[in-house]
């Protein structure tokens, strides 16, 4: 499972995808810990994080797509409050969807490119299902 976390992250650049399973139980641990501490800055053992995913999950992939939709939810991108068949449709994505690493030391204007993009399917995938995002 510690082995599952990658400290330099992925050298293509690119992030790998996880199981829809694995953004929902990172999201569910978020949310205790809101519960538990709200805003306030806290460090969180990342083996938490590990023990709640697959034990094959790349736990830092999983973290960072679970981060990226955080992003998007904060931005106003997508409603806190979807329906079970919603969540399973924008979980599908963002744990597949091809996202690049945020570069270090780049300064960005608005969401990269890839994660607008990401937003976009998710707001079509959405409108299918008759969800507002």
């Amino acid at each position: 499972m510690l082995a599952n976390m990658n400290p330099e992250l992925w050298a293509a650049g690119s992030v790998p995808t996880v199981s829809p399973n694995d953004i929902a139980v990172l999201l569910d641990k978020r949310s205790q810990f809101l519960k538990e501490f709200g805003e306030q800055p806290t460090v969180v053992d990342p083996r938490i994080f590990g023990q709640a995913c697959d034990p094959d999950t790349d736990v830092t992939a999983a973290w960072y797509r679970t981060s990226m939709l955080g992003l998007l939810q904060r931005g106003g991108l997508l409603p806190s409050d979807l329906s079970d068949e919603a969540k399973s449709v924008v979980f599908e994505l963002v744990a597949t969807f091809p996202i690049k690493q945020m570069e270090i030391g780049k300064v960005y204007h608005g969401l990269p490119a890839d994660l607008q993009e990401l937003a976009t399917k998710i707001k079509q995938q959405l409108d299918t299902l008759g969800q507002q995002a």
